[in-house]
């Protein structure tokens, strides 16, 4: 039997590939407005990130 696939070979590829210029790094590991508001609004006080020390390592603007 074969495997399904999600996604096509070219969508795995865009996915999985390293970004190769300045900018497109930058989007790729910055978060979103879109995302920014999706992770204020599922936190709770017990997940709330310390983000003076987080901001080294995540790109959350405050």
């Amino acid at each position: 039997m074969s495997r399904h696939s999600v996604l096509s070979p070219g969508e795995r590829d865009s996915l999985f590939a390293v970004p190769d210029s300045h900018d497109d790094l930058i989007r790729h590991s910055t978060f979103s407005e879109p995302d920014v508001s999706l992770i204020r609004q599922h936190r709770s006080a017990e997940t709330v990130w310390d983000l003076p020390h987080c901001s080294a390592a995540c790109a959350i603007p405050e």
